[in-house]
């Protein structure tokens, strides 16, 4: 059954292209430090685990795929990573990532469905609108 509590398009779950743009927006800043991209990753992945536990799959999928993205893409980007993260401090980030991965990917197909399952709602109540007798 459809969640009506997402907190992104007023009571109807979200597309995978919506989730999409979500985690796109605003997601990287440049010029900004490694310390400042560590803490953003911290922030996101609670963000994610606290909205999972809540029961909030867009929430905790966006955020999760945010911290991966970070962790696994831009992050070693970065000049000055490899200087300044040692490798106890690089496995711990790999680490996060693959559980952070393992919940987008268990998420997916939910929201997916949830998604499906709305949209074969809503073209029911059309139908049933369409198939209603008018009186004149």
């Amino acid at each position: 059954m459809p969640t009506d509590s997402s907190k992104y398009y007023h009571g109807r779950p979200a597309s995978m292209d919506e989730l999409v743009e979500l985690i796109r927006d605003r997601l990287w800043r440049e010029g900004k430090s490694v310390r400042y991209w560590l803490k953003k990753i911290r922030e996101y992945r609670d963000m994610a685990w606290d909205a999972e536990r809540e029961g909030d799959k867009e929430f905790a999928y966006v955020y999760a795929f945010r911290a991966a993205v970070l962790i696994f893409d831009k992050m070693p980007k970065l000049e000055d990573f490899r200087e300044l993260v040692d490798i106890h401090r690089k496995s711990n980030l790999a680490e996060h990532g693959r559980q952070l991965i393992e919940l987008v990917n268990r998420l997916t197909p939910q929201l997916r469905q949830e998604y499906d399952e709305w949209i074969q709602e809503e073209r029911l109540k059309v139908e049933a609108v369409g198939a209603a007798p008018t009186s004149l």
